[in-house]
Formats: C-alpha cells, sequence, structure tokens
C-alpha cells in the first residue's frame, strides 16, 4: 500500500507559524526506530522493504503539534492510520482504518483527557474509492492499540531527541 509515502509527502510547512516535520520507521527486527529530518531520506529508505510502522512528527513553534502513526501488517489486509493532535488538556485522535477484503475507509474520532482514551466513535465511512456507505455490523476492526500519551510513544520520543542534534538520521533500538 502506498500510504506511507502519503505521510513521506506531507510536506515541511511554513504558516505565521514556523513547523518542523520529522519522519520515522520501524526496522525489520521490530525493535528499531529510524528518525529522519529529511522527507527524501525517509522515503527512499522505506520504499524496501516497505516498514510494517511508520510515522511523521511535527512540532509548531517548538511545540510537538502533530503525531501521525501507520501501522500495516505484511499481509496487506488493512491499515491503521492514527492522527494524534496535542491539547493543553489532552489530545484528540483521528483514526483512519483502511479495511482492504471489506473496501471500506472507516473513520474514528476519540478524546484523550486525563491520561484516558475515550471510546471511538464513527465519523465517516466510505469505499476505498471514496463512495459514502454505511458500516456493515460483521466488519471486524484491527486490534490497535491507542496512545493515552502520544508523546511518550518511541518515535516520538526519538524525533525530539533527533531535534537537539544536526544529524539526518538517529536510529535507536527500543526495548
Amino acid at each position: 500500500m502506498a500510504v506511507i509515502a502519503g505521510i513521506a509527502v506531507c510536506s515541511y510547512a511554513q504558516d505565521d507559524i514556523a513547523s518542523e516535520s520529522y519522519w520515522a520507521l520501524l526496522k525489520d527486527d521490530g525493535q528499531t526506530w529510524c528518525a529522519y529530518a529529511n522527507a527524501n531520506e525517509f522515503q527512499a529508505d522505506a520504499a524496501n522493504p516497505t516498514p510494517i510502522e511508520s510515522a511523521k512528527v511535527t512540532y509548531s513553534a517548538g511545540k510537538l503539534s502533530e503525531v501521525t502513526h501507520q501501522i500495516e501488517p505484511r499481509s496487506g489486509d488493512w491499515v491503521v492510520i492514527d492522527e494524534y493532535t496535542p491539547l493543553t488538556d489532552g489530545a484528540t485522535l483521528k483514526r483512519t482504518n483502511l479495511l482492504m477484503a471489506a473496501k471500506l475507509r472507516v473513520v474514528q474520532q476519540a478524546k484523550i483527557l486525563g491520561g484516558r482514551v475515550e471510546p471511538f466513535e464513527i465519523a465517516s465511512v466510505h469505499t476505498l474509492p471514496g463512495k459514502p456507505t454505511h458500516l456493515p455490523p460483521d466488519v471486524d476492526f484491527p486490534q490497535v492499540s491507542a496512545s493515552a500519551d502520544p508523546s511518550t510513544l518511541a518515535f516520538v520520543e526519538l524525533a525530539g531527541e533527533l531535534r537537539g542534534r544536526s544529524l539526518g538520521k538517529l536510529c535507536k533500538k527500543i526495548g
């Protein structure tokens, strides 16, 4: 699935508030995360083999402003894309489920308050080509845990470490 390219292509943005983005991928050993300051270098490393997990971490005005985390099993049966937006009292989470067998794109939303992820609510249901539809009752969602504190995710911590160095890439074995 080419969604990883979607994360990588999200460009470095400069609005009224300067923002900086870092990209990360989980290596084949399942324990080593690599963070990149350059989207092109990330794309080159992510091209082959395609990582099971990848991420984009964005800072605006020096603060964590968005975290996007994508998980896709080697089977390619589904893709889960979590988009965390930190708030002063928690975070919002938008989860996009791409369900290949059901040919559905289901968007769910949740709030994260007091270190707890609230239950997901369905925001929209579309076919993979984009036509609005209804959620069939027998659809199973992938069992992917949401983080109650996205700032503590391994790739976010690694991106934070990379920010403080003049390196283009930083890899670290986690766990």
